[in-house]
């Protein structure tokens, strides 16, 4: 009896670390297309042996960071159609630009100065003209060089944006000197960088120049469907976890997080949240199995406000553990 209490709560305790927003699966359901056309556009970079940029937009929860640091990491899978992607000439500069920005502690030029690891010579003048011009030199390179660099900008919104989040102060102009100056350089002739930027906003590319907006490419993630979402889950979880949680109370979670725009976090830390607080690791086994038909308890409660009854099983109904 404690044995199966010892291994019910070494199975809550995964399942709960694999729900974890910090946790990165070893594959990515639901956004397979997307994926494959990042990949695509990089192989078609490296092949080409010319830079480009790429704008992807979304509701914030929708996938786009998490698709971007499978294709990057290489934990993506390609298909039988798609080339693996040739790592080993793509050096990645990954920045968030909204921390640059609201933190104002360092620049995105000083940020990306700071990643490249062909730059040591020009890092104690970082900021300074000069390393900006080193910086540009290692983008723009002959023909004969094979390597590609390729620059993330994440939460790009801060770079467009008129003024800083709770604050009515205009942002300077550097932020957008930068992205403008990256993407003079992503479509110059002799162009070795890939410029990927993420962006909450659908409609950020008619704040850029005329020039860029007709030569970005453009990908936009919808918000996940619940179907979608308790795929997600399901996935995190395991064939071994899923045991834990009752399909009607995915359901439930996965109904209520389409409603907050189809937030992933959003599915991800109520499941998780279901849980981590009805699992007593004193108790019996039992509890475990229940924890998540009385999973969307915790759902409930944060939606009661609605007025909607939730669709739940009874804890009598509750799924037991498989062997």
């Amino acid at each position: 009896f404690r044995i199966q209490i010892t291994m019910a709560v070494r199975a809550v305790s995964a399942a709960l670390d694999r729900l974890a927003l910090s946790h990165l699966p070893a594959s990515l359901c639901c956004r397979e297309a997307h994926l494959q056309e990042v990949q695509l556009f990089l192989n078609h970079a490296v092949q080409l042996d010319r830079g480009g940029a790429m704008y992807i937009s979304g509701l914030p929860g929708t996938g786009k960071t998490a698709m971007l640091q499978h294709v990057l990491q290489g934990d993506s899978q390609s298909d039988a159609h798609s080339q693996p992607q040739p790592k080993e000439h793509l050096e990645v500069l990954w920045v968030n630009t909204m921390s640059c920005v609201t933190q104002c502690r360092v620049s995105v030029r000083e940020e990306l100065l700071a990643q490249s690891s062909e730059l040591a010579a020009a890092k104690g003048c970082r900021g300074s003209p000069q390393a900006w011009e080193e910086l540009s030199r290692l983008f723009l390179q002959p023909p004969q060089a094979k390597k590609l660099w390729c620059v993330v900008l994440d939460e790009v919104d801060a770079l467009l944006s008129k003024t800083l989040p709770n604050s009515s102060r205009p942002t300077a102009c550097g932020p957008r000197a930068v992205l403008d100056e990256l993407l003079s350089l992503a479509f110059h002739t002799n162009s070795k960088l890939c410029v990927l930027a993420i962006s909450n906003d659908i409609q950020l590319t008619d704040l850029l120049l005329l020039e860029h907006k007709r030569k970005i490419r453009r990908l936009n993630f919808q918000p996940y469907r619940w179907q979608e979402l308790v795929q997600i889950a399901r996935s995190r979880l395991g064939p071994s976890a899923c045991s834990l949680i009752t399909d009607r109370a995915l359901e439930f979670c996965g109904k209520k997080a389409a409603q907050s725009n189809g937030d992933c976090r959003r599915m991800l830390e109520l499941v998780r949240r279901c849980l981590g607080d009805h699992f007593a690791p004193s108790g019996s086994p039992a509890p475990v199995a229940a924890a998540a038909t009385a999973a969307a308890a915790a759902a409930a409660a944060d939606t009661a406000a609605t007025g909607s009854p939730p669709c739940l099983p009874s804890p009598s109904r509750a799924a037991t553990p498989r062997h």
